[in-house]
């Protein structure tokens, strides 16, 4: 979590990305620890950079920290339970990224389906 973090503000520093909108996504089947302490020394307390969780598979023992994660940055958390659920339910950050782009009536912006390709 701490090299996430790391890059990105390496990559604003260096002007490169958007410069706008900046998340992590967090692909797990279970989060051990809450990370506490790298939010308190990265994001916090402006929680520039959201925080996206998706915890896969059945088992539900870390769910909790995985939850907190989400929701104390200003992210979203899912659960999914299979492998075939992935994309459709990864793709939910879509709508809460683009959330204050349409209250601010910044409509210019198209979202698409993610493309995946494979070799």
């Amino acid at each position: 979590m701490k090299e996430s973090f790391k890059i990105l503000n390496e990559a604003a520093a260096l002007g490169q990305g958007s410069l706008c909108n900046q998340a992590i996504m967090l692909i797990t089947d279970g989060a051990m620890e809450d990370f506490q302490d790298v939010f308190e020394e990265f994001n916090w307390p402006e929680r520039r950079v959201r925080v996206f969780t998706y915890l896969i598979g059945r088992e539900m023992t870390f769910a909790e920290n995985v939850k907190w994660i989400a929701c104390n940055n200003k992210g979203y958390y899912t659960h999914i339970s299979t492998l075939a659920d992935v994309q459709e339910n990864v793709m939910e950050y879509l709508h809460v990224l683009s959330r204050p782009m349409v209250i601010n009536h910044d409509h210019d912006i198209i979202w698409t389906e993610a493309y995946m390709d494979s070799v």
